[in-house]
């Protein structure tokens, strides 16, 4: 999943201004972190150090589009970051 989120941020945001990039770092950041993924990548390398994840999708080609489109969506009415 990371490849895929990367690719996506850089081609979203090639032509934002910087504060759409760092609210877009936001978005996708928050969701990441809520993702079951993201317990099993660190379960896998910093609790039980066995470095053997077992990942919900075996290739990228798995990803539904929409599981990806997930992780680009605000889970919040107002970005935090948009009055500063």
């Amino acid at each position: 999943l990371a490849v895929m989120w990367t690719f996506r941020q850089l081609a979203q945001t090639r032509l934002a201004s910087l504060r759409e990039v760092f609210q877009a770092e936001l978005v996708l950041a928050t969701n990441i972190m809520r993702h079951p993924e993201f317990a099993e990548g660190v379960r896998a390398l910093l609790i039980d150090k066995d470095r053997k994840p077992d990942w919900q999708y075996r290739a990228t080609r798995d990803v539904p589009a929409a599981a990806l489109d997930a992780f680009f969506t605000a889970p919040w009415e107002s970005n935090p970051l948009a009055d500063l």
